[in-house]
């Protein structure tokens, strides 16, 4: 069944796909320095509150600043996403510069970021859809409100279980970023081949 694109659809269409190949590297970079980041964290088995807010907050933080150049991308909806990437910046800063937070408090701000993260990654997924492959960003979605549903269950339980999520979260969004970041480098090739067919 062929799609047909409207006039506006074609612009918007052109305008994410100029714009993602403009910044597919910055997507790469932050994808693998949040893979390596996230193994180091799951691989220490040592960590101590002040080490996991610290963590915390630097990949928070990290991830706010990535999911904010996304949303620069987006000519449209992209309100959402940037008032997501500027309250995980926020909570990144302030998990950092209150060093003493407890496990539960923690655990509750990185489980409300990680919904409302995933949320925004699903809905970014589908409406840019027919511009260039966004399953990356969906799955992200998915991962990251399952993940922070647990942490938002068990929000002062154990330190392990914020490490784990922690961790997971880093490498997944660290991967799929740059499976992502691939993508989008031959966004305008695959956009075009999409407009060719459609009718």
């Amino acid at each position: 069944m062929s799609v047909v694109l409207s006039q506006e659809e074609i612009i918007v269409g052109d305008a994410i796909a100029a714009a993602l190949e403009k910044t597919w590297k910055w997507f790469l970079v932050g994808g693998v320095l949040t893979t390596l980041l996230g193994l180091v964290f799951l691989s220490w088995r040592h960590a101590t509150l002040s080490t996991v807010t610290w963590f915390a907050g630097l990949l928070l933080f990290m991830i706010g600043l990535l999911e904010f150049g996304g949303a620069l991308v987006a000519p449209r909806h992209r309100v959402l996403q940037i008032v997501q990437a500027l309250l995980t910046i926020g909570v990144g800063i302030t998990t950092v510069v209150w060093p003493h937070i407890t496990l539960f408090v923690l655990g509750l701000l990185l489980g409300w970021i990680l919904v409302l993260s995933g949320l925004v990654n699903v809905i970014a997924a589908f409406v840019a859809r027919r511009v260039v492959s966004l399953w990356p960003s969906f799955v992200k979605g998915l991962i990251e409100v399952a993940l922070g549903i647990w942490a938002l269950r068990h929000p002062g339980d154990a330190l392990v279980i914020l490490v784990v999520v922690v961790g997971l979260w880093a490498v997944v969004s660290g991967l799929l970023g740059i499976v992502g970041a691939f993508g989008a480098r031959h966004a305008s090739r695959d956009w075009a081949a999409f407009k060719a067919g459609a009718s």
